[in-house]
């Protein structure tokens, strides 16, 4: 297609479904937060709302769905200040260990990147996760195999909505930005497509709506199994936003 020579996924929300993976690790993260903290029952349900929960579902701005593991530590040190970075990792640590971490994919997502791999797209992963964290959830929902590149907040300096993942994987690949369809569930996503001059801002409704998102999407689908039609040449080559 004119243009479009590679897609970037968003990972949680976009590519697994958010709640179903790691909304039982939270669980166990903030059962282990409150108990390294002595909170009361008052003052973990403060915790839980800061950080986006609203009892079983997360907010479209939530900082654990958005955010990255420095900008959650840093809410959750405002929450609990007698807590260091070094005890809120450990929690998160021993909330991996205790909590059976399987990414699970949103319907078909491993047809869909297979049909897009085989029309000659180059595909890549830009996440606020860490690189062993994300290596680990994809390999698990069988989706790592179909990934050329795997970008995290690790991996560069600055993470999304800075244009540093963008930056990156244009370099290893020798694309520019315009070459490039970014794709991904949340406004962060969206200002990062904008930031770094992606040619094409894909919305996913897969996880909470969202219209500021929507906004600066240049075309808005209900999940990413809709790119499928990419194969056929009938999706990113439009200029005009476009809601399936």
């Amino acid at each position: 297609m004119p243009g479009i020579k590679a897609i970037l996924f968003d990972k949680d929300g976009t590519l697994l479904d958010f709640m179903e993976t790691w909304y039982p690790l939270f669980n166990s993260f903030i059962d282990g937060l409150s108990q390294r903290a002595n909170l009361d029952p008052a003052s973990t349900r403060r915790l839980r709302l800061a950080l986006g929960d609203q009892g079983g579902a997360f907010s479209a701005d939530s900082i654990f769905l958005i955010g990255s593991f420095d900008e959650i530590f840093s809410v959750i040190e405002e929450a609990c200040p007698q807590l260091s970075q070094e005890s809120m990792a450990q929690a998160f640590g021993a909330a991996q260990l205790s909590t059976e971490s399987v990414g699970q994919p949103i319907g078909n997502a491993a047809d869909t990147l297979r049909s897009l791999r085989e029309a000659g797209y180059l595909l890549g992963v830009a996440t606020a996760d860490r690189e062993d964290s994300t290596r680990q959830t994809l390999a698990s929902a069988g989706l790592l195999e179909y990934f050329d590149f795997i970008g995290c907040e690790d991996t560069v300096p600055n993470g999304k909505p800075a244009a540093d993942l963008m930056q990156l994987f244009c370099s290893r690949y020798q694309l520019q930005p315009q070459n490039v369809a970014m794709v991904g569930d949340s406004i962060r996503d969206m200002e990062f497509a904008r930031n770094s001059g992606a040619g094409q801002a894909v919305f996913v409704r897969s996880s909470f709506p969202d219209g500021a998102a929507e906004a600066l999407a240049d075309i808005i689908l209900p999940d990413i199994n809709a790119l499928r039609v990419v194969a056929d040449a009938r999706l990113l080559k439009q200029e005009a936003k476009t809601a399936y």
